[in-house]
């Protein structure tokens, strides 16, 4: 595949927003749009519109106004990529009521694709449905957090160490550009998606299906815990650093070192979780 079309699927998997709307990355913009042949079938192309200003060169001009090949992205998939990124992201705080109605008037979208969208995310534990009241967004939970901790300080070294081994050289030399990426001056939020992303390439490589997919589902509940640590500059310097030494011991191939500064990390980015963000128990 393409290199651009790789970080293009990478794009749309973390950024894509919704249909209509231009969505931009550093690398590449694009924009969702329906397809004619295909309307009201819940199928829109992506089209490949331009490049960051500051991208030199000639590497994307073969990717220049051609499109994508039409993907299968339904109004319920529109409605929760949105909803669930606004959760993530902070702009739909926690405990904050989901008023169906009013989120199809923002979204552009009728009740029904919002309501099963809403069901996906309470399958995550991102939303909570209060029998014959209202539903809202799940509070922010430090038990459950410390758990789902606990179960990738033993899932994220055993994915890296596989991984070191297994790893292609493309894939280190782009683990390595995500590295770099990483560590540029970012806003909280790319900081979010550039982390995932590095992580993600990483346990990826490790070509277990089951492991990868278990891994998804637990950086999916830690996502939204994250977001309040990417304020403190000191503490993204801190998890940068940790970062370098990971990415080089594991481009070396070296898969004990890798998993033990991988354990390591994941400890510590728990402890960089500043429990004042949780509300208090109540006696």
């Amino acid at each position: 595949m393409h290199t651009w079309a790789c970080r293009l699927l990478r794009v749309l998997n973390e950024k894509i927003i919704g249909y209509g709307i231009v969505a931009l990355d550093q690398e590449v913009a694009f924009e969702i749009r329906a397809s004619q042949e295909h309307e009201g079938c819940g199928l829109y192309s992506v089209v490949w519109i331009g490049c960051d200003l500051r991208a030199q060169g000639d590497a994307m001009s073969d990717m220049a106004m051609s499109s994508v090949p039409y993907l299968a992205l339904t109004k319920t998939e529109v409605a929760y990529k949105q909803l669930r990124r606004d959760i993530v992201e902070g702009v739909l705080e926690p405990d904050t009521i989901l008023d169906q109605e009013a989120l199809a008037t923002r979204l552009g979208l009728s009740t029904t694709p919002v309501r099963e969208a809403l069901r996906l995310l309470e399958s995550e534990n991102l939303v909570i449905s209060r029998r014959h009241r209202n539903t809202v967004v799940a509070p922010l939970d430090l038990d459950q957090l410390k758990e789902t901790y606990a179960v990738r300080t033993q899932l994220d070294p055993y994915a890296v160490a596989l991984g070191a081994k297994a790893a292609t050289q493309p894939e280190r030399d782009a683990i390595w550009e995500l590295l770099l990426q990483a560590e540029k001056e970012q806003s909280p939020i790319d900081a979010l998606h550039t982390n995932r992303a590095l992580h993600r390439a990483m346990y990826n490589a490790c070509r277990n299906a089951v492991l990868i997919q278990l891994l998804d589902n637990l950086w999916d509940r830690c996502d939204r815990y994250r977001v309040a640590t990417l304020n403190d500059e000191s503490q993204v310097r801190v998890a940068n650093d940790d970062h370098r030494r990971i990415v080089t011991v594991f481009n070396e191939g070296k898969a004990d070192e890798a998993a033990q500064l991988m354990r390591e990390h994941i400890t510590a980015s728990l402890d960089r979780i500043d429990p004042a963000a949780f509300p208090s128990p109540r006696g």
